[in-house]
């Protein structure tokens, strides 16, 4: 228990699944138990070895498509179900490791540290999306440019 009531999960960020330009992307949200009575329908829940559609009285109704990006989320599970519990703290505790890593190997000071599995840096002079491009002829992923806006052409 980790002491809030919602989570929004950014797969992207967390699961391994795609996120640049503009998509796909899937955003799933969890509640403590005694809330799930007020999410969007429907719900899905087991019964008797099966599943079936619900929609609790207290629900705010139907919000959006149902199901949302359904193959960025199945990819999201597969990576939960390899990993585990002890292997997704092993993969966070490495992001947070390799993000501070990166940042103290900067060759100027990174606002706002210590970080945890990502943190912003400036391009100085140069273009943040001229340096972007740059890293992928060095097949370097590319983080966001020019966004978000505390320090000048932020990466």
């Amino acid at each position: 228990d980790m002491g809030f009531d919602v989570m929004h999960y950014n797969v992207h960020k967390t699961f391994a699944t795609p996120h640049g330009g503009g998509g796909p992307g899937a955003g799933p949200v969890g509640v403590r138990e005694e809330l799930a009575q007020f999410l969007p329908n429907p719900h899905v829940r087991e019964r008797g070895g099966n599943y079936e559609h619900y929609e609790p009285s207290n629900s705010i109704g139907k919000v959006h498509g149902f199901y949302g990006n359904w193959p960025v989320l199945l990819k999201t599970f597969a990576y939960i179900a390899r990993l585990g519990d002890e292997g997704l703290r092993d993969a966070s505790a490495k992001a947070v490791l390799n993000a501070n890593y990166l940042a103290e190997q900067l060759e100027y000071e990174v606002p706002f540290g210590p970080f945890h599995h990502e943190f912003v840096a400036s391009a100085g002079e140069q273009d943040a999306a001229d340096a972007a491009k740059r890293m992928l002829d060095y097949g370097v992923h590319p983080p966001t440019t020019k966004w978000p806006e505390i320090v000048d052409e932020a990466l």
